[in-house]
């Protein structure tokens, strides 16, 4: 069974840490992992001596109800090569994006400065060429 961390111990882990002691040497220390060390001093800024105040709660959004938020999605060369298979196949670009889980703008700009495959192109594909 894991050995419990009083309030104590957790004062003493700052105090040491404070003298710049790492978490490993810490956890050395109060025979515990360096990772329960990290739990407990989370809240210590970068500068040992001063303790960082808990993250605030998060603001509630004020955009209206029922308005989606914007997301940034960057295309992985994954995605990329699912698109234009997709596309390949006759699939359009609504269903793509579907399928997906993407914006239908995101795959529209993506085909869109994709050169369209021409006739060598395919047949390099089915012949395996690069």
């Amino acid at each position: 069974m894991p050995r419990k961390v009083s309030d104590e111990d957790v004062e003493e882990m700052k105090s040491l840490r404070k003298e710049g002691l790492t978490y490993k040497e810490i956890a050395e220390e109060f025979n515990v992992s360096s990772s329960t060390v990290s739990r407990y001093l989370k809240n210590m800024k970068k500068d040992p001596t001063e303790v960082q105040k808990p993250p605030a709660e998060e603001k509630e959004s004020k955009k209206p109800e029922g308005e989606k938020e914007k997301r940034k999605v960057e295309l992985s060369n994954e995605l990329k090569r699912r698109i234009r298979n997709f596309n390949e196949v006759g699939m359009p670009p609504e269903e793509i994006a579907k399928r997906l889980d993407l914006p239908h703008s995101k795959v529209e700009d993506f085909l869109g400065k994709e050169k369209p495959p021409g006739i060598l192109d395919k047949l390099k594909k089915k012949l395996g060429i690069k």
